[in-house]
Formats: C-alpha cells, sequence, structure tokens
C-alpha cells in the first residue's frame, strides 16, 4: 500500500529528529573522550606500571595496597610505559643541570626588585629558545642572575635537549 505525502513527511521529520539526537550524542561522546585523554592516567590495583628507582634506572613493578598509600603514586614516579619513565629521567637530569647555572634569589632581592633575573622560554613563533629579563616577577621555572648564565646554560646542554625536557617541545610522549 502506498503512503500518503504526509505519511512521508512525518516519517522524515521523525528520522531527521533521530539524527539530531545521535549527533548530540555522538558530541558527549566525544567530549568524554576528550576528558579521558587529558586525564593524567594512574595504574590500577594489579596493573603493571614503571617507576624511576633510587638509582636513576627505570623499573616496573605491578601496583598493589603498599604502593596505594606510598609516596610512589603521591609524587608522581608511575609512568604508563618505558618512554615516559625514561622521558621523566631525562628530564630531571636537564633541570638538574640548569641549575648548575641558576641562582636562589632572597625574598629581598625578589621584594625591592634591585636585580635583573633571567629566565628561558621557549618562543613558538620563531621555535627557538630565547632569554628575558624580570625584575619583580617570579616564576615557577629557573633563574639566573646573568643573561651569560641563562647562555651558558643553553649552551651545555643543547637547544634541543632543552625543547624536548624542558619546554617539553616536539615529537615526544
Amino acid at each position: 500500500m502506498a503512503r500518503t505525502k504526509e505519511q512521508l513527511l512525518i516519517e522524515r521529520e521523525h528520522v531527521l529528529k533521530n539524527i539530531e539526537k545521535r549527533k548530540i550524542r555522538i558530541t558527549e561522546i566525544d567530549e568524554e573522550i576528550k576528558a579521558l585523554e587529558n586525564k593524567k592516567w594512574k595504574p590500577e590495583l594489579d596493573e603493571l606500571f614503571y617507576l624511576i628507582n633510587v638509582d636513576g634506572n627505570v623499573g616496573f613493578t605491578r601496583l598493589n595496597k603498599f604502593h596505594t598509600k606510598n609516596a610512589i603514586l603521591q609524587i608522581g614516579n608511575y609512568f604508563k610505559n618505558i618512554e615516559e619513565a625514561e622521558f621523566a629521567v631525562e628530564r630531571l637530569k636537564v633541570l638538574e643541570e640548569l641549575k648548575e647555572f641558576s641562582y636562589e634569589f632572597s625574598d629581598e632581592e625578589w621584594e625591592y626588585g634591585d636585580f635583573d633575573k633571567f629566565i628561558l622560554y621557549y618562543n613558538y613563533e620563531t621555535n627557538e629558545i630565547d632569554i628575558d629579563c624580570f625584575w619583580n616577577c617570579k616564576y615557577d621555572s629557573i633563574h639566573f642572575k646573568t643573561k651569560e648564565d641563562a647562555q651558558k646554560a643553553i649552551n651545555k646542554i643543547g637547544k634541543e635537549r632543552l625543547k624536548k625536557y624542558y619546554f617539553k617541545v616536539g615529537n615526544h610522549e
């Protein structure tokens, strides 16, 4: 039996509503996926994870009840794979090398702003590491007393290592 034009229009409207509902659901699912991807991974009970041992080497273990109350999880010394753990070891090495050239300004030196304080930053526009100077703005980064000290750090560590491990720029996980 042939359907009428009105019946077909009603069915068409019904299909369009279903399409719209599915588009909304797809958007919701995409948002959930994005939230999961942005969430820091944490091992579940009995799951294998990697960590940095006291000697600086990468080891692995399975999460047990002891670990859940242990500093390994509290300080973030857990990694999903060996590459992430090895990256963290190299990053710690770079941070330590930077400290060789850094300077710890006292609160008084920050407060009165009488001294230049230099930091390294990554410039996305030029794809280069640059040095900038501040008098009274403290950042959560390593500070240098002179521009020369900052440049010495760049020269010793190398721009590519700094980009990769200090600024986390480039192809890495």
